[in-house]
């Protein structure tokens, strides 16, 4: 093969990369010879997996884990960290994870990326991955229905239920060439016509006690990052280290309405949606009552189960290498 040349930051710690190449419509696999020529510059010691078909990025992460590695990086989409994570933090466990976690963003949102603040330019991610900074952070625990029954995922980014799965069903069937926040868009609007909003229970705790609510709910977001959904800053203000998650609630405004609002998604000023309620809390129940549809839910943009459901957080659990430089607009 062609000869690499090693950066000034080359490192010698074990680490294995994760590669989706279907993530952001073939992006990983068109861009291969690049990647390892960047791998090959900046570490001495690496070993690149490929993805294989769902779920095989959980099995890839633990084994890495197993092995050694120092540093298990996920390169491609939020979907494809959110199953690095499950390997690394699976929920059968509350151990931190003894491998550290990096990002090399590929996918079409890729909105873990914006609060690690890592660069989509290949080179100035790798070098963050040498030599960015260590920070231990939370995870969430979602405990749901899935297709065959009770089942636990973790996720790190934002989770939620309502029009938000239905969301993420029609982005993952897209065409994603056009992009996160474009594919997000479209199938928000898309979904905003034809999806009736359902009445939940929502139960949480706080230092005060415990909440109950019952209202009609369009969206939730469960935030232990910021931004979701190619570019909606949802969580805007909130820490990944401080055991919370940060939950805002929409209402079932009409859809002209909710076009117009749109703007409030992406400024980082969801709380002047009127009627939105916003609350921090380590422990959110879900339950949908007298629906006879399916109320899905989303972890970390993808769509596993449906309600009843409950999100939780493990605090510090794993340790994040990255720039940590978020954008802020």
């Amino acid at each position: 093969g062609d000869t690499v040349t090693p950066s000034e930051n080359l490192s010698d710690e074990p680490v294995v990369f994760i590669v989706n190449p279907h993530a952001g419509a073939g992006k990983a696999a068109r861009r291969k010879g690049d990647l390892e020529s960047a791998i090959g510059r900046h570490f001495s010691a690496a070993t690149i997996r490929l993805t294989e078909g769902p779920a095989h990025a959980v099995d890839l992460a633990a084994e890495a884990q197993a092995s050694g590695a120092a540093l298990v990086v996920a390169v491609g989409g939020d979907g494809t960290c959110h199953e690095v994570v499950n390997g690394l933090c699976p929920p059968t466990s509350t151990e931190p994870a003894s491998s550290r976690l990096g990002l090399l963003p590929f996918g079409t949102g890729s909105d873990l990326q914006r609060t690690l603040g890592m660069s989509s330019d290949l080179n100035e991610a790798m070098d963050a991955l040498v030599k960015g900074q260590d920070r231990v952070v939370d995870v969430g625990l979602a405990s749901f229905k899935g297709p065959t029954g009770p089942q636990r995922e973790t996720f790190i980014n934002v989770a939620g239920f309502g029009i938000n799965g239905d969301v993420v069903k029609r982005a993952n069937q897209m065409d994603k060439r056009i992009g996160g926040t474009l594919t997000f868009f479209i199938a928000t609007l898309r979904s905003s016509l034809r999806y009736v909003p359902p009445m939940v229970r929502l139960t949480w705790t706080t230092p005060e006690g415990e909440h109950t609510r019952e209202l009609d709910v369009m969206s939730c977001f469960i935030a232990n990052a910021e931004w979701c959904g190619g570019g909606m800053w949802v969580g805007r203000g909130g820490a990944m280290d401080d055991g919370l998650l940060n939950v805002s609630v929409l209402p079932p405004d009409p859809i002209p309405v909710q076009v117009v609002r749109t703007r409030f998604l992406y400024n980082g000023a969801l709380g002047d949606w009127p009627g939105v309620r916003q609350f921090q809390t380590s422990s959110l129940k879900v339950e949908a009552i007298d629906r006879s549809a399916p109320v899905w839910i989303d972890l970390d943009g993808e769509m596993p189960g449906q309600l009843p459901a409950e999100f939780s957080t493990h605090p510090r659990r794993l340790t994040v290498r990255a720039s940590w430089n978020p954008k802020k607009s």
